[in-house]
């Protein structure tokens, strides 16, 4: 936040203090700090700081889908309607752009009748909720927040024995905050491995713009695995829906080892 420039130097110092240091986190001071710097960054997302917002009127699940939705998501919709140089699916927008309002928008589309009856949704009408109201949850809280550090120390041991081959790939959005390049890299770097030197943190381009930043790490001469850390330059927490041509490509280049 504060090096994006939406909160003073003063909100930073009063989180430092208080939810920085194990030693001195205090859970009552802490999450009032954060929830003071929310507070003042207003309607910013954090999982996409830089984005804009979407400032449609609050939809009515009962009405009919949207004007926008309907322009978006007519499977009628003609080629002459959607211009695109390759022959991609008619219901896409034209531009390979974030649209702010289609989470909502989705939201509409999945939650008519007619739209659950063609995916035979088996209980109808159902709700449909982006992330499940907290009350409907059924898994465990406590396996909600448990570290999986573990498990890719465990996955490094194997690839670093070479008994399996192992491809893994680590990305993340630079315009995220909540999962953070910076809060990635600190568990990255704390699994024991060391990037390859000529392979640490290069340029990865798409159309001869920089796309992002991508490292290789050492893990070892009996290993034929992989193991990738990878920027994507200005996405945000969902890295499709913001930067949609540099997400295939990394994939893309990734299943043909060319990162």
């Amino acid at each position: 936040f504060f090096q994006h420039g939406l909160i003073s130097y003063p909100m930073l110092q009063n989180w430092l203090a208080k939810c920085s240091d194990r030693a001195t986190y205090d859970d009552w001071a802490c999450p009032k700090a954060i929830d003071h710097m929310r507070k003042k960054m207003r309607d910013i997302s954090p999982y996409a700081l830089d984005y804009p917002v979407c400032t449609e009127d609050k939809i009515n699940l009962d009405d009919a889908a949207s004007s926008q939705l309907l322009h978006f998501l007519n499977i009628s919709a003609t080629p002459y309607e959607y211009p695109r140089i390759n022959p991609n699916p008619r219901f896409l927008p034209p531009d390979e752009k974030y649209l702010p309002c289609a989470e909502q928008h989705l939201k509409v589309y999945l939650n008519q009748e007619s739209v659950q009856k063609a995916i035979h949704v088996r209980h109808i009408p159902t709700r449909w909720h982006a992330c499940a109201p907290e009350e409907n949850l059924t898994y465990s809280r406590k396996d909600y927040i448990a570290s999986q550090i573990d498990l890719y120390k465990e996955l490094i041991a194997v690839a670093k024995e070479g008994r399996l081959n192992l491809w893994m790939l680590v990305f993340s959005g630079d315009n995220d905050s909540v999962c953070s390049t910076s809060s990635t890299q600190a568990w990255i770097y704390d699994l024991g491995v060391d990037p390859i030197p000529e392979q640490d943190w290069n340029e990865w381009t798409v159309n001869k713009q920089t796309a992002g930043f991508v490292t290789r790490f050492d893990l070892g001469e009996k290993s034929h695995s992989n193991f990738i850390f990878a920027t994507v330059h200005g996405a945000g927490h969902e890295v499709p829906a913001y930067r949609p041509v540099e997400a295939l490509e990394l994939f893309t280049q990734f299943l043909r080892n060319e990162l």
